[in-house]
């Protein structure tokens, strides 16, 4: 019986040669790593991605011309928050929850971060430097539409509505009018102008300003119909934070559009979703 020869194996690990060593002990520009340094990175990196993942609540945002045509029914939303002030010197106007924010946007990014003013609570604000912050106010909604994902449809999502002056005003008008905003629904839409408030510049009320009873829509919603705690929904972090997270006129590459007096820029419907608009550029 004929034997066949034994092939000698490769050695495993080849003795580099020193080709590979000069290039190995070569200086490097400072933008390139290998190695420990390039594993220790690839850790840093992670974690700020990690961490800029935690934007808070999602925030209801409609596309550019989204029911802007009498023949098509705009988003139904209720909001779920926004009594009256009982006493004092603004007795009967709305009580709003205000705050400053950053809107900015990493390069190469179609969704922007949104950022709290830090210029309130005694620090400096980093962000300040290099981008002028908004006025906007916090309301708690019920988006009634129906979001496909590929997880399945989602429906009757609880969702953050920021909005600026503009919308502010729209909105403290109905609840002076309805004697509170809570429990009231309004179709929204859009028009096609990319300025225009992300969270439609048409708000019409339905049901004939009839508010639901908060009884009424924890019926309808369970612990859905509670407004959000505005603490945990919006993104607040400090100045050490925000200096870990990378955030800098350098880093961040500036503001986006919409730090103006038209209402505030906010992400997209299915952000954090599947598929994010593509108009995010515009304004709210």
């Amino acid at each position: 019986m004929a034997l066949s020869k034994r092939v000698k194996k490769a050695d495993p690990k080849p003795a580099a040669t020193a080709a590979h060593k000069a290039a190995d002990d070569r200086p490097r520009p400072a933008f390139l790593k290998r190695g420990n340094a390039a594993h220790a990175a690839k850790r840093e990196e992670a974690t700020r991605a990690a961490a800029r993942s935690n934007f808070g609540e999602r925030r209801f945002y409609i596309k550019v011309g989204e029911a802007h045509d009498a023949n098509e029914d705009g988003p139904t939303v209720t909001l779920l928050d926004g009594d009256l002030i009982q006493s004092g010197e603004e007795k009967g106007q709305l009580d709003l929850v205000t705050f400053r924010e950053h809107e900015i946007r990493p390069p190469g990014s179609k969704m922007p971060d949104y950022y709290i003013c830090l210029s309130d609570t005694g620090e400096e604000c980093p962000l300040c430097a290099f981008d002028q912050y908004y006025f906007a106010a916090a309301f708690s909604i019920i988006d009634h539409r129906t979001i496909k994902t590929k997880k399945g449809d989602v429906v009757d999502e609880r969702k953050l509505l920021v909005v600026k002056q503009t919308t502010m005003d729209l909105l403290t008008k109905y609840a002076t009018q309805a004697g509170g905003l809570a429990g009231l629904q309004f179709e929204v839409s859009r028009g096609q102008d990319q300025r225009s408030p992300k969270v439609g510049d048409l708000w019409i009320p339905l049901n004939a300003h009839e508010r639901a009873t908060q009884d009424e829509l924890t019926e309808a919603f369970g612990e859905k119909a509670e407004p959000l705690d505005y603490e945990k929904a919006l993104n607040f972090k400090t100045a050490a934070e925000l200096a870990a997270l990378g955030v800098s006129g350098d880093a961040a590459g500036g503001a986006v559009e919409g730090s103006g007096d038209a209402d505030m820029p906010d992400s997209g419907e299915d952000a954090g979703y599947d598929n994010p608009p593509e108009d995010i550029p515009a304004q709210v």
